[in-house]
């Protein structure tokens, strides 16, 4: 599951990488995610007391980030691409946004159902959404499913030191 929404600090850099102003209320509100970013330090401790206990921060892209948390167990994943919750403005083709690029200070975590419930009601005494995105599993990888379609993504997100 993932806090907030997704995708608009990507968009904001891609934006202020071309030269453009940011035109309309969506886009503007893109460039500040990318230029004056929200740490969810209250999120990551709310998650804590209802008992999630695997998470991170998905700065450098929701896949990187769930590539780290499968790895540790040996597991895999399934990103359901239409369950993201992208930032507004943003259209359902542009999770590359989310998934591959990010730079949203946003949370990743992963527990049981139970749990996964019980820190969505933590999050919302902050009026901050929780959304299931998917789903771990046996398979190793990291799959993506759209429109019924699998497909699986074999690298994305930024890595340090390479």
């Amino acid at each position: 599951a993932v806090t907030g929404s997704l995708g608009a600090a990507a968009a904001g850099l891609r934006l202020l990488e071309r030269g453009q102003k940011a035109s309309g209320r969506h886009q503007q509100s893109w460039v500040r995610s990318q230029l004056d970013p929200m740490p969810r330090v209250a999120a990551g401790r709310a998650l804590v007391e209802a008992g999630v206990r695997t998470g991170g921060d998905i700065s450098d892209g929701l896949y990187r980030e769930v590539q780290r948390l499968c790895g540790r167990a040996s597991r895999g994943a399934l990103i359901e691409l239409e369950k993201l919750p992208l930032a507004p403005g943003l259209l359902p083709d542009d999770w590359p946004l989310a998934v591959r690029d990010s730079e949203d200070f946003e949370l990743i975590c992963a527990a049981p159902a139970a749990t996964i419930t019980r820190a969505k009601q933590a999050l919302q005494q902050l009026g901050l959404p929780l959304t299931v995105v998917g789903t771990i599993e046996a398979r190793p990888g990291i799959w993506l499913r759209r429109k019924g379609k699998l497909e699986q993504l074999r690298s994305a997100g930024y890595e340090h030191f390479r």
